[in-house]
This record gives C-alpha cells, structure tokens and sequence, in this order.
C-alpha cells in the first residue's frame, strides 16, 4: 500500500503546484501542465506533440461547442461504425499501451475535423 502511495506521491505535489501557479499567476491550468511536464523531466518531443495536440483539440473543440456531437451525426463513423476506433483502441492497447491512446485520439481529432469540415458554407 505505501509503495502505490509513494509512486503517486510525486503526480500529486505537481498538480497541486501548477494548480498553485496557475491560481497565482491567473494562466490557464491547462497552459501550466507544459512547464510542469518540462520539469518533470518530459523530452522536447514530448512536450511538442502535448503542445501540438493541446492546441489541435482546443481549436476543434471551440469551433464545435455550439453543435452537440450525437453518435447518430457523426461524420466518419456514424451509428454502428463508431465501434470501430473503440475496437482498433483496445487491440493496439493490449500490445501497445501508448498507441492505443494514439490511435483513439486521431479518431477523435479526424471525426472533429470531420465535422468541422461539414460546417463549412460553400461558396
């Protein structure tokens, strides 16, 4: 029990700093994660495709708060399709933790683009 407590100590007094910075300072929590990550010891790599994805998924996500994404409209996998990612997810997962993530969150970031792209007026 002391070992599980000890291994989470170190991820709770980093959220509990940026949490403190981000308050004190008035920057977004979600912008403080980055230097937090970069004193954690994250690569330059890391810390790029977190910074790269932050702003992939904060941009989608303000163009589509307005539209309630329903399983039934999605784009790329409407209705029964929508296992499809959940499947791919969990297969990678078992072999391959990361890209499980990785390929749950392209689907995510592809079926947002996606409707993105569909709300767009012709012209």
């Amino acid at each position: 029990m002391f070992e599980i407590i000890s291994a989470l100590i170190p991820f709770l007094l980093l959220g509990l700093a940026a949490a403190g910075l981000s308050r004190v300072s008035g920057v977004a929590l979600s912008m403080v994660i980055v230097p937090t990550l970069l004193i954690w010891g994250a690569t330059a790599v890391d810390v790029i495709a977190f910074m790269l994805l932050f702003v992939v998924y904060n941009n989608f996500t303000m163009e589509t708060q307005d539209v309630r994404l329903d399983y039934k409209d999605l784009v790329l996998f409407p209705k029964w399709r929508l296992c499809i990612p959940f499947i791919l997810s969990l297969v990678a997962a078992f072999f391959v933790p990361a890209a499980g993530i990785a390929i749950f969150m392209a689907c995510f970031v592809l079926e947002l683009l996606a409707t993105v792209y569909k709300r767009i007026p012709e012209k």
